[in-house]
């Protein structure tokens, strides 16, 4: 049985993946998210730089006053992902190793869906509260239209505070597919004149009361979607700090391949390993990274939740 595939084209492959990793971590963003392609030992620690809000005073004596100091967020590396692909030695030989080079694109999405649940596992009751109208708003998916989004960009600028992070943006909305739905589906977003959103043929949103808009399925599935309702919220970056990392190398004669790749523009990156189990002659690979994320700025997230 043969134990070696010298067609695989590893650097294809790694391409492939961390331009599907990059992809599906695209709702991600809306948080302060620190990366980088030194590789790390899981319950290492990275110093994720976030800002929170200040405080003027009138000047007295000194310029050395008041709560002025930046300090990083010290984040843990404490959980380890992974996603993982195969072909038998049959499917190899029928269909080349295309089939496998597919299967580390979707492994790398796997990934992605991982991160992005570890960090929404982050936003619960006990971290941001249930103050309704303050922490959280109750909304049903049926009810979720353009007013909604008016009445939660209150909340955040009223009764939170928050202050636009750039002219014409206050921050994200991160929605669960059933509530964008509802809010395409509303007269004032579905008329092109009214909203100047092509979601009829682009079936995207654009910008609605200062808010960017993503559509994000795996809020549902996590911790507080299951056990709290969850199914949306409006965040800005200093709310929640993340890092993440590619492994440490393994190294040892068990490996065909293995590498560190990185994106060039977000900088993401993770490793990609690849063997053979001796036994079957199936071909193996994995994509994996090591993450830790903290809450930081309870002000700055308020939860929506079906009931």
């Amino acid at each position: 049985m043969s134990n070696t595939y010298t067609n695989v084209n590893d650097t294809k492959v790694m391409s492939d993946v961390i331009a599907a990793l990059n992809h599906g971590l695209t709702p991600t963003r809306v948080f302060t998210i620190d990366v980088g392609s030194d590789p790390a030992v899981k319950n290492g620690t990275v110093q994720v730089p976030i800002a929170s809000a200040r405080t003027g005073e009138t000047y007295n004596t000194t310029y050395e006053s008041g709560n002025t100091t930046i300090a990083g967020q010290t984040v843990t590396l404490n959980t380890h992902l992974f996603c993982s692909g195969h072909i038998t030695e049959e499917q190899a030989a029928t269909s080349g190793v295309k089939l496998f080079e597919a299967s580390m694109v979707e492994a790398a999405y796997g990934l992605a869906a991982m991160v992005q649940n570890t960090i929404m596992n982050v936003i619960t009751v006990a971290n941001f509260g249930s103050t309704e109208d303050t922490d959280e708003e109750t909304i049903p998916a049926a009810s979720f239209d353009a007013d909604a989004v008016s009445t939660i960009r209150n909340i955040c600028t009223k009764n939170n505070k928050w202050r636009e992070l750039r002219p014409g943006l206050i921050g994200a909305l991160v929605l669960d597919g059933d509530y964008t739905s509802n809010l395409m589906s509303d007269p004032a977003v579905r008329d092109l004149s009214a909203s100047g959103d092509g979601v009829l043929s682009s079936g995207m949103l654009g910008r609605k009361y200062g808010f960017d808009i993503y559509e994000n399925n795996t809020i549902v599935s996590s911790t507080p979607g299951s056990g709290e309702n969850l199914v949306g919220f409006a965040v800005q970056p200093s709310a929640i700090a993340a890092a993440i990392r590619p492994i440490q190398p393994l190294g040892g004669a068990a490996l065909e391949f293995e590498g560190i790749v990185t994106d060039p523009d977000s900088e993401i990156s993770l490793s990609y390993r690849r063997w053979v189990n001796t036994g079957t002659g199936d071909l193996w690979g994995t994509v994996t990274v090591l993450m830790g994320v903290n809450k930081v700025d309870g002000n700055r997230l308020v939860r929506i939740v079906s009931a």
